[in-house]
């Protein structure tokens, strides 16, 4: 029963760096489109909404359908990537909540294009992580005709950060007053 248990866990780690290997792609794809020809910004996926409508009337720029359509691209493998999370399925097991929690990790419209960059980027390395120790599993996996002894390189846990230890940090507000010579 074990090795089928290894091999279970084998076939799932294959599943699972599939579903990287698809993420790192929408991942590129997204980090590809140019950051100037996205309409970003405050409420930028309702304004691509706005400019849709304009452009369906036949009132928007040339410059303006040029963004709403590499905004919408965006938004279209934004929410690949987000289907890709959530393992390329809607329904059982995943709830709108879960859902929700998954699409505010994929970099919006809204964020400005650094802080978008570098969550892509994050992103595209925490897949490629998976990627690495998935294979590895399974390279493990069939030379020792099992799992056992494998350890993961990935953690499985992050001691929290702790709070700053410095001696200042420990001084009272009226302490540190008095030492920066404020009256109180």
């Amino acid at each position: 029963r074990l090795g089928a248990k290894d091999a279970d866990r084998v076939d799932a780690a294959i599943t699972t760096r599939d579903t990287a290997v698809s993420s790192i792609n929408s991942l590129n794809k997204l980090a590809s489109l140019p950051a100037d020809q996205l309409i970003g910004g405050q409420f930028a996926s309702g304004r691509v909404g706005a400019t849709n409508l304009l452009s369906t009337l036949g009132l928007a720029s040339p410059t303006d359908v040029n963004k709403l359509n590499t905004s919408q691209e965006y938004q279209k493998v934004a929410g690949d990537v987000i289907l890709q999370t959530l393992g390329g399925k809607l329904g059982s097991g995943f709830s709108n909540a879960d859902r929700d929690f998954i699409a505010s990790l994929v970099p919006q419209l809204e964020t400005s294009s650094e802080a978008r960059r570098k969550l892509i980027q994050f992103m595209q390395n925490k897949n490629q992580e998976i990627v690495q120790e998935t294979i590895r599993l399974e390279d493990y996996a069939r030379k020792n005709k099992g799992l056992s002894g494998y350890t993961p390189k990935i953690p499985l846990s992050v001691e929290p950060s702790k709070p700053n230890a410095s001696p200042a940090a420990k001084l009272t507000d009226a302490q540190l007053k008095a030492i920066a010579g404020v009256n109180q």
